[in-house]
């Protein structure tokens, strides 16, 4: 009975406030949820974690040390996967994060089926940063993964020292090397020693925020480090 009138106020408030695709804002059906099938078809999906040696791998060799590397899409600002990133980070909506994380954690780093990640770290915002934004979509994009795999999440880990200036708009890898250098530290050492560690972001453009977390974590005795994105600059 109770699961009967739980149903009755669901399509009653979804006959007010209906589900919208975040991609198309056509209305989503019942089994649909944050993207409509007809775009989740369509977006773009990289493969990566079908080929060990793949483009984001060739990206980080010589750079950083990884055991896999992997991302779920490709990215284009005004593609579907562009319009998600943009409400994940500026329109509130750290479900969209989630469901990329779910997404992702179906493509995880090929050399992860045999061995597979102790901790998954996400790239963390500084703190007034994510005060400003209200969460950091990073971790919403890893716990969507640590849902689906069940591999725990460690959000404090890693913690971003200095409010660095937007990425957007930094081109040249250099200059974002420059923006984000030195910009993180360890918590806790102890946690991660000896540890596996997936470190999870949103997008990857030339990898300098990604190698700068992948300094801070391989300075800790026994770490290895894999790398997932939600998406991938192409």
């Amino acid at each position: 009975m109770t699961e009967t009138i739980a149903g009755y106020m669901h399509n009653f408030v979804e006959l007010f406030l209906p589900r919208l695709c975040a991609c198309c804002g056509q209305v989503l059906l019942s089994a649909e949820s944050i993207v409509c099938t007809s775009c989740q078809y369509y977006l773009p999906y990289t493969d990566f974690h079908l080929h060990e040696d793949n483009l984001l791998e060739r990206q980080f060799r010589g750079r950083v040390k990884t055991v896999g590397a992997s991302s779920c899409f490709y990215y284009q600002p005004k593609s579907g996967i562009g319009k998600l990133i943009h409400a994940l980070k500026y329109a509130d909506r750290p479900q969209i994060g989630r469901w990329l994380g779910c997404e992702c954690s179906k493509r995880m780093p090929l050399n992860c089926k045999i061995d597979c990640p102790d901790i998954i770290i996400p790239v963390p915002l500084h703190q007034s940063r994510q005060a400003k934004r209200g969460y950091n979509q990073s971790e919403q994009i890893a716990i969507g993964i640590a849902k689906n795999t069940g591999i725990p999440l460690n959000g404090k880990v890693l913690r971003r020292v200095y409010a660095t200036t937007s990425q957007t708009g930094m081109h040249s890898r250099f200059s974002r090397h420059e923006n984000v250098k030195s910009s993180f530290e360890i918590t806790n050492p102890e946690i991660i020693k000896n540890k596996h560690l997936l470190l999870v972001d949103d997008v990857i453009t030339t990898g300098a925020t990604i190698e700068a977390c992948a300094m801070a974590l391989s300075a800790v005795e026994g770490v290895r480090i894999s790398i997932l994105s939600a998406a991938h600059t192409f």
